[in-house]
């Protein structure tokens, strides 16, 4: 992830996260834009269930982000494609410093075999409103686990750094079964 993606994303997230208490209108260049993204999620679900709180149809390699909250607490999932690459960011909304409590690589948009198609990307949460997975044309992606503070991306990419992920961002089986 290149520094302009980076910043980009902290003022996409603090932006998002004071834009709740303005009544704009969203527009292409606003950060706002992911909210129109973000499927409401019912006040009753049923708690064996995976949640599905966003959909987003995008082609890779075009820039597109889509948000989703967890139905049961502070924590958030951002995808998102740059135009180079892309990432999926788990974030703290209770942290006082930086929201972004971990990033995981999920492509280099050069690379994607199949770019010129449409894909979704689906942000699905665990039953217990900890866990949250990208899935992209069905297809898991990456994970967060807040509980455990783990990351799992099959690219295995960037190596981790600060509490989050300490032991790595290594694919794990176990990390689909929080979804079945």
């Amino acid at each position: 992830m290149n520094s302009r993606s980076t910043l980009g994303l902290l003022v996409f997230v603090a932006l998002s996260h004071s834009a709740c208490k303005e009544s704009r209108q969203p527009n292409e260049q606003s950060p706002d834009k992911a909210r129109q993204n973000r499927v409401e999620t019912p006040n009753l679900m049923d708690d064996s269930r995976p949640v599905l709180v966003a959909e987003k149809v995008f082609f890779p390699g075009n820039k597109t982000t889509a948000m989703g909250a967890s139905p049961k607490g502070r924590y958030e999932a951002v995808f998102e494609d740059d135009g180079e690459a892309g990432y999926f960011y788990g974030l703290d909304s209770n942290s006082k410093k930086n929201p972004i409590v971990d990033a995981l690589h999920i492509y280099n948009a050069k690379d994607v075999t199949d770019g010129d198609r449409e894909s979704i990307a689906q942000i699905v949460w665990s039953s217990d409103g900890l866990k949250v997975g990208l899935f992209i044309n069905d297809y898991p992606h990456a994970v967060f686990d807040f509980e455990r503070k783990r990351g799992y991306s099959r690219t295995n990419f960037p190596p981790p750094t600060g509490e989050f992920s300490k032991e790595g961002h290594g694919w794990s089986a176990d990390a689909e079964k929080f979804f079945e």
